[in-house]
């Protein structure tokens, strides 16, 4: 593991006196499991703000899962794979593979959540270009669980991850609770496993107070399908369910929710919800706004988990893009990006229209048929 410490200078003005503030923060390089925990243990008590590159590979858990356990801390985490040696640097560039399940790998082993991340106070966290896989736990968050011990307001970032073959009790992927601004985008869920009818994605959060910009969740641009609940229980749910409440608002755009068992998206909670361009499956609950949502099944490109739009797909050219110009002070469903790249590593507009889903289509018919659906 190659740890490297960098600092960047704060430069304060106060009547005509400049003063130099040291904000110090941690990366590290690793290259195996161990490699992983041991970077993860350093960052959740080293009081910096850390960066945890992984190169490409499979990182197999260790008895209880990779977790980082920073909730004495205020600092932000970023975790992120696909990186490589350049310049005789081992962590000097980062490829972002057309192939996403070839990203870097955190396995479970079969035994924990593939990665348990319990955030302090207001530390960012940030997640990106892994495959999150195998991972098995008793409670909630088989691939991804980020549950804090108290209020936590910090932001967070999961985007351009795979989620596949975890299982469970609740969120067989992904188990995310509370947060300032909460963005999830660009990712695939499938093939993952609810056993307790809860459904493969949970995100929650109450009474979003946050000091940043547009607290709130965004889930746009995923693609969540194929998940399913074990049998036997009375109210099978494997799709996703997004929960807000009192102040906390939810914009979902450019979805795929479809083909999980009995449902494919939950909405509860007395929060405002904004349901848009999304190809929807069986919806339980409802948005207070709707707009060009459809329900076609998706059709892709030949091969085996492949996600790429099909020539033609209903998916291609239907989504909705960020406003040019918002509202002074903009609206929440105004304050939202689409990513620049998706979950392939391509450009996240081919031509000038969005796709729906994770993957962008890179077929002709994407630069001939734009706007068809707007």
């Amino acid at each position: 593991m190659i740890i490297k410490y960098t600092s960047k200078m704060i430069l304060l003005g106060f009547l005509g006196l400049l003063f130099l503030k040291p904000v110090h923060a941690a990366s590290f390089c690793v290259s195996n499991g161990a490699e992983l925990q041991n970077a993860l243990a350093i960052a959740d008590s080293n009081n910096q703000t850390d960066h945890i590159k992984l190169r490409f590979g499979v990182f197999t858990a260790p008895t209880g899962g990779f977790t980082y356990s920073g909730f004495t801390e205020d600092h932000d985490l970023e975790i992120s794979g696909n990186w490589f040696t350049f310049n005789n640097n081992s962590c000097g560039s980062r490829i972002l593979a057309n192939d996403p399940l070839s990203h870097s790998t955190l396995s479970g082993n079969n035994t924990a959540s593939a990665l348990n991340i319990i955030p302090g106070a207001l530390g960012d966290i940030s997640i990106s270009y892994l495959v999150l896989t195998e991972g098995n736990a008793g409670d909630f968050g088989g691939g991804l669980r980020l549950f804090p011990l108290a209020e936590y307001l910090g932001n967070v970032l999961i985007e351009n991850n795979v989620f596949i073959d975890n299982t469970a009790d609740e969120a067989g992927a992904l188990y995310v609770v509370g947060g300032n601004r909460l963005v999830i985008r660009n990712n695939l869920f499938t093939e993952n496993q609810s056993d307790s009818s809860t459904g493969s994605v949970i995100i929650s959060q109450q009474n979003s107070v946050g000091t940043g910009d547009s607290p709130g969740v965004y889930f746009t641009n995923n693609t969540v399908m194929n998940n399913f609940a074990s049998v036997g229980h009375t109210n099978l749910f494997a799709g996703t369910s997004i929960k807000v409440y009192e102040s906390s608002s939810a914009f979902m755009a450019n979805n795929i929710f479809w083909a999980n068992t009995a449902g494919d998206l939950s909405l509860t909670g007395d929060g405002y919800k904004y349901l848009f361009n999304n190809d929807l499956g069986v919806v339980i609950g409802a948005a207070d706004e709707t707009s060009g949502n459809f329900s076609v099944t998706p059709e892709f490109e030949t091969g085996l988990l492949n996600f790429k739009p099909a020539l033609n797909s209903a998916l291609s050219n239907r989504g909705k893009r960020p406003p040019t110009f918002t509202h002074i002070p903009p609206h929440f469903d105004e304050l939202w990006s689409l990513g620049d790249l998706d979950l392939s590593g391509a450009g996240r507009i081919y031509g000038t229209t969005v796709d729906v889903g994770a993957i962008e289509s890179e077929s002709l018919s994407d630069l001939i048929f734009e706007d068809g659906f707007e």
